[in-house]
């Protein structure tokens, strides 16, 4: 992972590394009352009560961010979630409506241990929440909500057409908002439903949203105002395993999408990040550089495999292979030949502008 990616990742990372090792722990003494509720069939009211209070005493904790009761909070819920079909659906339930009523005022740490706590418990009824929380201004907390979908995709997938289609539309919604690189690129592998184990229950609709995603960002890009750069690259990928679901319109826009994010590339790895050295440089810019180069060769690999060049240009090429001295000078022209090629084919323009040659020596009139 790059160092551009920790910052984001410690917090979400450290809330679920509490919780991990759980499955080992003796459950935490003097909780008869829990276990009791665990081995009923039918919860009665005071029973609800019951579980309401152990629940919230335990979500209060946690919001209150100290990391010692945190842990252990943590710890007893994760511990609890067992017994009857019951009384594991009144968990969840209690805990839906505890942690969604916490996690907005809570810190943002506390905020993202309360939606880990939430993740898991690993019930597809969580989404709903889940969902909310894409909009929260917190980048750790609405990261964890996306790692919850990401982790939810085989049980959204079996839960039918319904619910995976308002979380799929969801994503791209706050894909298209989101500012966050580490966020975005967790966003287009949680619509990711190609992996094992599960499928799309509508594979055109999965693709359809990934394409309405690709063509926004494609058009942030185009003005030169984008967040997250480069993060796109993992929206592409998985465009790449959606292809046989585009018709060739659909293509086409893909095709604008991916130029402009290319040429937004060329342009600002030209501009400044070629001159980023792996020695002396800070470790965000090396890490962007990277990820910008990375950027480059699969949206170019992209475009090729949409448009089918009969003689490619080879913007990426020019990238790895040549030497410092002539490669920025060498990539603006294989990226005008993509503009040429883009032009003509579908009228639209992508061009770079190419660096001006130095002028000639003039030399001094010594006179006579």
């Amino acid at each position: 992972m790059s160092s551009a990616y920790r910052p984001v990742m410690v917090v979400v990372l450290l809330a679920i590394g509490a919780a991990l090792p759980l499955a080992a722990q003796d459950a935490p003494g003097g909780q008869n009352t829990i276990e009791q509720l665990q081995g009923k069939n039918v919860l009665a009211d005071e029973d609800k009560v019951a579980l309401k209070t152990w629940i919230d005493q335990r979500v209060q904790v946690i919001s209150s961010g100290d990391p010692a009761g945190s842990v252990t909070a943590t710890k007893e819920m994760r511990r609890a979630y067992r017994g009857s079909a019951s009384f594991k659906e009144a968990f969840v339930a209690t805990s839906i409506e505890a942690i969604g009523a916490a996690y907005k005022r809570a810190k943002r740490d506390a905020a993202t241990r309360l939606i880990t706590v939430l993740n898991l418990l690993d019930d597809v009824s969580a989404h709903p929440l889940l969902i909310e929380v894409l909009r929260d201004e917190r980048v750790p907390v609405r990261t964890a909500a996306v790692i919850g979908l990401a982790r939810l995709r085989p049980k959204i997938a079996g839960a039918g057409a319904g619910p995976f289609a308002t979380v799929i539309a969801e994503l791209r919604d706050a894909g298209k908002r989101e500012t966050s690189a580490v966020t975005l690129k967790m966003i287009y592998g949680a619509m990711n439903y190609t992996g094992p184990g599960f499928s799309s229950p509508d594979a055109k609709a999965n693709a359809a949203a990934v394409l309405d995603l690709l063509a926004a960002r494609g058009e942030q890009y185009g003005k030169q105002g984008v967040k997250a750069e480069a993060a796109d690259r993992a929206g592409l990928e998985l465009a790449g395993k959606l292809m046989a679901q585009y018709d060739d319109p659909a293509k086409q826009r893909l095709v604008v999408a991916c130029a402009k994010m290319l040429r937004y590339a060329v342009d600002r790895y030209t501009s400044e990040l070629h001159k980023i050295q792996d020695k002396g440089g800070s470790p965000v810019q090396i890490a962007l550089r990277n990820r910008v180069e990375t950027f480059i060769i699969t949206a170019e690999a992209m475009l090729k495999t949409l448009t089918k060049p009969e003689t490619s240009p080879e913007v990426a090429k020019a990238l790895q292979e040549k030497e410092a001295d002539d490669k920025v000078i060498a990539i603006k022209i294989e990226m005008n030949k993509w503009g040429d090629l883009l032009q003509e084919r579908y009228q639209f323009d992508v061009h770079v502008a190419e660096p001006e040659p130095e002028p000639e020596p003039v030399e001094e009139d010594e006179g006579d």
